[in-house]
């Protein structure tokens, strides 16, 4: 119950961490992005370490609070306020600024950098996501479970074929003979020849017999 059990919680450690992770890089279904907040420019709307949920729509309006890719780093992703819309060259942009700022941001937001709207957000569930897509995070959560879950069936194969090769009920044990070997008689076949006869001259040489 308790091997069960401690094997229950390594497959959902490994299959949470794979489903954050997906998650923040790939959309799940219905475009759904779960992604953290680790700074405090949203702050008290969004906590720091919040986990939020985010999923695009058609038409984004002032007063959203919108999730994209820093126009001069798209590796960055940042969830401020859409204030106002403007337009450039007949391209609409969006202007933003974080709640806890006191001023806009200088980056024009192009939507089509725009990854979708907050819908809504769960504080400090962030911080256990960020750490699950570190190296460490990777180390403890993907590592360590699958090498333990690994040796673990290699255990249960090794124990199958040793099973396997130990003798049933009914079978002659002999050994170890002359030339150090052991040796199985089946004694189902030999009833069926009462007259069988060990071809191996060594195996009246054994040093002993077990029945099973």
């Amino acid at each position: 119950m308790i091997k069960s059990t401690f094997y229950f919680l390594l497959y959902g450690a490994i299959i949470l961490f794979a489903f954050f992770a997906l998650s923040a890089k790939f959309s799940l279904p219905g475009q759904w992005r779960l992604l953290a907040v680790l700074s405090g420019s949203m702050e008290p709307t969004i906590k720091t370490g919040s986990l939020i949920f985010v999923k695009p729509i058609n038409w984004y309006q002032p007063n959203d609070i919108i999730t994209f890719h820093n126009p001069y780093n798209p590796h960055e992703i940042i969830t401020h306020r859409l204030i106002k819309i403007e337009k450039s060259d007949g391209r609409a942009y969006g202007v933003t600024k974080g709640d806890a700022n006191n001023a806009p941001d200088r980056e024009r937001v192009y939507f089509d950098n725009v990854i979708g709207k907050l819908n809504f957000s769960i504080p400090y569930l962030g911080y256990p996501l960020a750490f699950m897509r570190t190296w460490l995070g990777l180390i403890i959560f993907i590592i360590i479970p699958g090498t333990i879950i690994v040796y673990d069936e290699i255990l249960n194969i090794k124990k199958e074929i040793s099973k396997k090769k130990r003798p049933t009920k009914g079978t002659i044990f002999i050994g170890p003979t002359s030339s150090n070997d052991y040796i199985f008689i089946d004694l189902k076949n030999l009833q069926k020849n009462q007259n069988h006869t060990p071809k191996d001259p060594s195996l009246l040489k054994a040093d002993w017999v077990s029945t099973y």
